[in-house]
């Protein structure tokens, strides 16, 4: 892992953020080795994904969702951030962007998506 925002390329403080999070603050991590190194602003700053996924409801594992389905959907947000940055995770920017929609739709099928009706974030970090 390089010291180098995956997000903005700027020197990365935090050298692994989980992808598909955890279930709470205390709880182990779903998929410790899915990481990225991002800087503070990414990570916790006014447009980054920690804010995003409080926007969606997604920073902790809501109640009643499927656990799978909950790391499909943190995913899926993660690749379109990534994507709207212009930025790819390990794969290329258009296949992060492809990625999104069958992960969400994974997750709706298990009735995630649909439950807490999050479709998907805006140019502008809204939903």
């Amino acid at each position: 892992m390089t010291g180098v925002c995956a997000l903005c390329g700027r020197r990365a403080l935090v050298q692994g953020h989980h992808l598909t999070r955890r279930a709470t603050r205390d709880a182990p991590y779903f998929d410790p080795a899915l990481r990225v190194p991002l800087c503070s602003g990414c990570h916790i700053g006014g447009g980054g994904v920690h804010q995003a996924l409080r926007i969606l409801g997604l920073d902790w594992l809501p109640p009643g969702i499927d656990p799978r389905s909950y790391r499909l959907l943190a995913f899926a947000v993660h690749c379109e951030l990534f994507a709207g940055a212009g930025r790819g995770l390990p794969l290329d920017v258009a296949s992060t962007a492809a990625l999104a929609a069958p992960l969400r739709e994974g997750a709706a099928a298990v009735g995630a998506g649909r439950a807490l009706g999050v479709v998907a974030l805006d140019q502008d970090g809204e939903k």
